[in-house]
């Protein structure tokens, strides 16, 4: 990412100058691209998350909310924190790392942070995937063969022997591609973590996520045998 910055009343935009000869505060306003029939909705979990096309390119646009309890009282505002500690700057960087290591992440393109007195609200901008659902889009409609449950299972390997832990590892943040190839995503409040105790609990949190989707979606397209292969794939990938 050529990182370059601009700052525009309590607003400062920091983009990739390899993408965007200016900022496009616009990419940052739903109200705007709606307007001009550039604006879908995309699966989601906390955030509010948008699929929009500028020029021959899709992006994701997502504004940052808070979960949990304290999410009826601050919704969408944070703390301010130093502005390179601020969730979309570390989710931006992180992502760039991961890239650089050849790790399946979107391409970060954009952030907005909008200082608002003691708290901040923000927004981060991606390269949309081509072509992709989020895994419980998928599953809705037909299921994968055991070769493509084994593939994530390395996929998924490949990002904690890189030390990576995704803060809510769940079907909606696994996207699949034709092929399929699958890319994980939404890496707000993600880590580099040392040991190996929490790699096993990530997996486990996936597993929970499956079950609780399968209370919600009786029809999803998803056997106990094809967790037990992407498991096996996991651990078998282990150098």
């Amino acid at each position: 990412m050529d990182r370059r910055t601009q700052t525009i009343g309590n607003e400062r935009i920091v983009y990739d100058a390899r993408r965007l000869p200016a900022p496009a505060a616009r990419w940052f306003d739903p109200d705007y691209l709606r307007a001009h029939a550039a604006l879908r909705p995309e699966a989601a979990g906390r955030g509010s998350v948008w699929r929009f096309r500028a020029g021959e390119q899709e992006y994701v646009l997502r504004h940052y909310r808070r979960g949990g309890r304290i999410a009826h009282v601050l919704g969408d505002q944070y703390f301010r924190l130093p502005f390179q500690s601020a969730r979309p700057a570390r989710e931006a960087e992180m992502l760039g790392a991961m890239r650089a290591r050849g790790l399946p992440v979107p391409e970060p393109v954009a952030y907005r942070i909008c200082s608002l007195g003691p708290f901040y609200r923000a927004d981060l901008v991606t390269a949309r995937i081509p072509q992709a659902q989020s895994l419980l889009e998928h599953l809705a409609r037909r299921g994968l063969e055991e070769a493509h449950w084994r593939a994530l299972g390395a996929v998924l390997r490949r990002f904690h022997d890189a030390d990576i832990w995704h803060a809510d590892l769940n079907l909606g943040n696994i996207v699949v591609t034709p092929g399929p190839d699958f890319h994980l995503v939404d890496f707000d409040r993600a880590a580099v973590r040392r040991g190996e105790r929490w790699k096993r609990d990530n997996i486990l949190r996936l597993l929970r996520s499956w079950r609780k989707q399968e209370r919600l979606h009786p029809d999803l397209h998803f056997r106990p045998q094809d967790f037990h292969a992407l498991y096996d794939a996991y651990r078998g990938s282990t150098p």
